[in-house]
C-alpha cells in the first residue's frame, strides 16, 4: 500500500513549491499525472495534494470521494474562484496557497509519520462525588494498561496527577507549558516532551500554578493524544464546563467513580443524566467504605447504569505507588472489565 503523499501536478513551478515543504516536513512526495497508476494511489495514498491544475480533470474521472484531499495552488491563484469550485468538486478539504500556506502544509504533512496506527481509544474518568477517588482509579487505569498510555489531567485544582503517578521528580512539559498550543500538533513531539515512566505517560497540572485550562490548548493536546494510538485516560473534574464537555464527545467511554454513601447517589445521578444528554456511552465503577454501607447492585439500581467493577481504597494509591498495584492479580480485577468493556459491541454485565 502507497505510503508516500500523492501529488498530482503537470505544474513545474508548483511541483517545486511542494517538493520544498515536503522537504521541510521531512517526507517525500509521490507526484504524477491523472493516469491508471494514479487512480490505485487516490485511494491508498495517506494524503492528496491535488494541483490546481489538475481538478478539472480529477473532477471528471469519477474516482471515489475521500478524506485527506488537499488543493494546493501557486499564491497567485489562491483566490481565483475556478479553484475554490474545482476543490468542492473533488472533495477537498482545504486549499493551501503556497508560500503563505507553508508552515500549515509542514503541520500537516509531519503529522503523517504520527498517524500510521489506529487512533488511541480515549476512557474519561469522573467522580461521582468528590473525593470519590476518581483520579485513584484513572491513574491505576492508565498504569494497568499494556501498551502505550496517556494520562491526562484537565482539573486545574488537583494539585497535579503526576504525584498519584509517581511522576512528580520526572522532567517534561506540563499544562502551563501547553496553555498557550493550538491547532495541530505531532503526537510523537507531544509524547516526547511529557513525563515518563516506561509506556506511561502525563500531561499533568502543577499545584503552583492552578490557571484554567484555555479549550484550544485541551482541543489540540487531546486531538494529538488520539492520533498518537494507544490509551488515552482522562481524569475530568465533575463540571459542566466547556472543556469537560469537549473531553465528554471525545471519549469512547466515560467511567464514573461512585463512593460507598447513599447520600452520594443523587450527585452521581445527576452526573450520569448530565452525560447521557451529551450522547456519552457511560459505566460505574463502585468504591467501597471501610465498612461497605452499599452493595455494585444496589449502585447499579439507583443510578440505571452498569457497575463493571468495584474496589477498596488503598493508601498507597494516595502515596503514588500505582506502578506496582496495577501490575497485581487482585487489582487487575478492578481495571481489566472497563478496558474490556471499550472493544465490547454489547452492554456490560453487572457485578454479582
Amino acid at each position: 500500500m502507497p505510503t508516500l503523499p500523492l501529488l498530482l501536478t503537470t505544474d513545474d513551478l508548483l511541483l517545486d513549491e511542494v517538493l520544498r515543504v515536503a522537504s521541510a516536513a521531512g517526507t517525500d512526495v509521490y507526484t504524477c499525472d491523472t493516469g491508471p497508476d494514479a487512480a490505485a494511489r487516490w485511494v491508498c495514498a495517506p494524503v492528496v495534494l491535488a494541483g490546481a491544475d489538475a481538478l478539472a480533470r480529477v473532477a471528471c474521472l469519477g474516482w471515489p470521494r475521500r478524506p485527506g484531499v488537499i488543493v494546493v495552488a501557486r499564491s497567485a491563484d489562491g483566490d481565483d474562484p475556478v479553484i475554490w469550485r474545482g476543490a468542492v468538486a473533488v472533495g477537498a478539504e482545504h486549499v493551501a496557497a503556497l508560500p503563505e500556506a507553508d508552515r500549515w502544509l509542514v503541520e500537516r504533512l509531519s503529522d503523517l509519520s504520527d498517524t500510521t496506527g489506529p487512533p488511541a481509544r480515549v476512557v474519561t474518568v469522573v467522580a461521582g462525588r468528590g473525593g470519590a477517588g476518581a483520579t485513584s482509579y484513572a491513574t491505576l487505569l492508565a498504569r494497568a494498561y499494556s501498551g502505550d498510555a496517556l494520562l491526562i489531567d484537565i482539573d486545574p485544582l488537583s494539585g497535579g496527577i503526576d504525584l498519584r503517578a509517581d511522576l512528580h521528580d520526572v522532567a517534561g512539559v506540563r499544562w502551563p507549558d501547553l496553555a498557550a498550543v493550538s491547532g495541530r500538533l505531532s503526537p510523537s513531539a507531544l509524547r516526547g516532551a511529557l513525563p515518563r515512566d516506561r509506556n506511561l505517560a502525563v500531561i499533568s497540572s502543577t499545584g503552583a500554578d492552578p490557571g484554567r485550562i484555555p479549550i484550544d490548548s485541551c482541543a489540540a493536546v487531546v486531538d494529538a493524544a488520539v492520533r498518537g494510538g494507544g490509551l488515552v485516560v482522562i481524569d475530568c473534574p465533575r463540571a459542566l464546563d466547556p472543556v469537560s464537555r469537549l473531553v465528554w464527545a471525545r471519549s469512547d467511554l466515560v467511567v464514573v467513580v461512585v463512593a460507598d454513601d447513599p447520600s452520594a447517589l443523587p450527585a452521581a445521578h445527576a452526573l450520569f443524566e448530565a452525560l447521557h444528554s451529551a450522547g456519552c456511552r457511560t459505566a460505574a465503577v463502585f468504591r467501597r467504605g471501610r465498612e461497605s454501607v452499599l452493595h455494585g447492585l444496589d449502585v447499579a439500581d439507583a443510578l440505571g447504569v452498569p457497575v463493571v467493577a468495584q474496589w477498596r481504597h488503598d493508601r498507597a494509591l494516595a502515596r503514588g505507588d500505582s506502578s506496582g498495584l496495577a501490575r497485581s492479580r487482585s487489582w487487575r480485577s478492578v481495571t481489566q472489565p472497563v478496558l474490556d468493556l471499550l472493544d465490547a459491541d454489547d452492554a456490560p454485565r453487572l457485578l454479582p
